[in-house]
């Protein structure tokens, strides 16, 4: 069976390929790099700043 004149040249391909998704992942993608998802930082910024009032607002007059 012959080789076909190909096969060395796609796996370099690949392999450098390969090499470059993991310095990638490595870099930019470390988990030092992910910001700190936590509960306070979630209500943070869904709700806001929490602002305390120190008596609470009626509707009515």
């Amino acid at each position: 069976m012959s080789c076909h004149p190909l096969i060395p040249e796609v796996t370099f391909v690949v392999a450098v390929k390969l090499i470059i998704i993991l310095a990638a992942a490595l870099f930019v993608f470390s988990p030092g790099q992910r910001p700190r998802i936590d509960a306070a930082s979630m209500q943070e910024h869904l709700i806001g700043a929490s602002t305390a009032s120190p008596q609470p607002r009626s509707i009515l007059p």
